[in-house]
């Protein structure tokens, strides 16, 4: 960690063999393969986290910061990337074919059920609470993000997109 260190307070011109490499992220328009997480679209656009990532072959630094992803290689076979190595002295962040690992999306796919996971843990009172704030700021919420976000997770999942449970249901809890 000290070559990006001395990287980031200019003692270096170089971060060397520990490559960045950066993947803009947006909605989930069109889908077809194994089933993605129904909290995915908001995962993408929404999400704040750092991790170290790790097997017995790599080890990457995973930033999100809301629409961008920075992997740092701690450890890592650049073959497998595509479109998403930074340059130190010139390049542009354009639309383009970005590969990744499929291990990645893995990943990525496990994070956005965690945060279902916690929509699903808030209490009745809670939920009561947003679903009062978004009716009271309807127009707003109709063309924000989330709800950009959340009509794609709709489309993809149904109702599994509201982190609606048997128990809910059940219930007749609103989510």
């Amino acid at each position: 960690m000290g070559v990006w260190r001395g990287f980031l307070l200019g003692e270096q011109s170089h971060p060397g063999q520990f490559e960045q490499h950066l993947l803009p992220v947006d909605v989930i328009e069109r889908y077809s393969g194994p089933a993605i997480s129904p909290f995915m679209n908001r995962y993408l656009l929404r999400s704040v986290q750092m991790d170290v990532l790790c097997s017995k072959t790599s080890a990457i630094v995973y930033t999100k910061m809301c629409r961008l992803i920075l992997f740092g290689f701690i450890k890592e076979n650049p073959r497998h990337w595509k479109g998403t190595k930074l340059h130190v002295n010139a390049g542009l962040i354009v639309p383009r074919d970005y590969v990744v690992p499929a291990k990645i999306a893995d990943y990525m796919n496990e994070e956005a059920n965690q945060s279902g996971d916690v929509l699903a843990s808030l209490s009745p009172r809670q939920k009561r609470m947003i679903n009062e704030m978004i009716i009271e700021n309807a127009d707003e919420v109709a063309n924000s993000e989330v709800f950009r976000a959340m009509y794609y997770d709709v489309a993809h999942s149904g109702r599994n997109a509201f982190g609606v449970t048997e128990s809910d249901e059940a219930n007749g809890q609103d989510v």
